[in-house]
């Protein structure tokens, strides 16, 4: 069966994604900060299809060891990543449309390290069944400051 990971799969697109590959009846794993969201999250796909959430926070020292213990929990290959996750707190500017440092950091961490991260380390563990991943940045990427 094709099974599909996606980071930050509560989120307001994450959940858009979520929604789009149950519905077509593909295995869905996501990712989500909030134990409370993805509860309700699968119990909304629980008749559409399999469904389940790992809860971590890709900001914390052990994000990606959550992600992983889950996934070996549920015994699921993964064929296909989507890379999605974001911190809205880290997306905040000030009235004059700065970020913060720290916040720049977070946001770098989430749309660049933790990606490389995955993906690198589903290739060493399932080189084999992983066949596509897709890596979503920052709208505020094309922003000129």
């Amino acid at each position: 069966m094709t099974t599909i990971l996606i980071t930050g799969g509560t989120g307001k697109i994450g959940r858009q994604f979520v929604s789009h590959f149950a519905r077509k009846g593909w295995r869905v794993v996501f990712t989500s900060t909030s134990g409370e969201r993805a509860r309700e999250l699968e119990e909304e796909l629980a008749e559409t299809a399999e469904c389940k959430g790992i809860v971590c926070d890709f900001l914390e020292e052990d994000g990606l060891g959550a992600l992983f213990s889950g996934l070996d929990r549920l015994g699921w290959s993964v064929n296909h990543i989507v890379n999605n996750a974001r911190s809205l707190s880290s997306l905040q500017v000030d009235d004059q449309g700065f970020s913060d440092p720290a916040d720049i950091q977070r946001e770098f961490q989430l749309g660049v390290i933790v990606p490389y991260e995955i993906t690198k380390n589903f290739w060493k563990v399932q080189p084999t069944a992983l066949q596509t991943f897709t890596n979503f940045g920052s709208l505020s990427g094309i922003v000129a400051v």
